[in-house]
């Protein structure tokens, strides 16, 4: 995935300074059927006549999880699993990925995350000293 996002990249003349990041994931559901996807259980509150209420909700598929630059309008690095996955543990590889695509042309300057990552597991190793700046969004 990271040679054909490469190829991307290579075609933007000018990158921007500073180079603003962004990582998320989501949630893809797809049948049951569907090879490699896995359940997960989510929550979602219901109001009813007693007020509101925490309805669990089962789901299948696959988690899509991305660094993402949107002064480029282009995605870094990709990464798929089960969804079941914790995103966490996503974000060094994508740090990888990402520089292994930017290729020394540029480096992240800030890295905007939502606040759920900042106690994962695949932050702290490597994170800090690849961007310059972390942000963290309200989620």
């Amino acid at each position: 995935m990271a040679a054909i996002l490469a190829r991307l990249w290579a075609q933007v003349s000018e990158l921007p300074s500073p180079l603003l990041v962004v990582i998320d994931g989501t949630l893809i559901e797809v049948g049951p059927k569907a090879k490699g996807a896995t359940r997960t259980s989510r929550t979602r509150q219901v109001w009813t006549t007693e007020g509101a209420k925490s309805v669990p909700e089962l789901h299948i598929g696959f988690k899509l999880i991305w660094a993402y630059a949107p002064e480029v309008g282009l995605p870094l690095a990709l990464a798929v699993d089960g969804a079941h996955a914790d995103e966490r543990c996503f974000v060094d590889e994508l740090l990888d990925q990402a520089e292994r695509v930017l290729s020394g042309r540029a480096k992240i300057d800030l890295l905007v995350i939502d606040r759920g990552y900042l106690s994962g597991p695949g932050l702290w190793p490597s994170g800090p000293r690849r961007v310059a700046r972390l942000g963290c969004g309200a989620g």
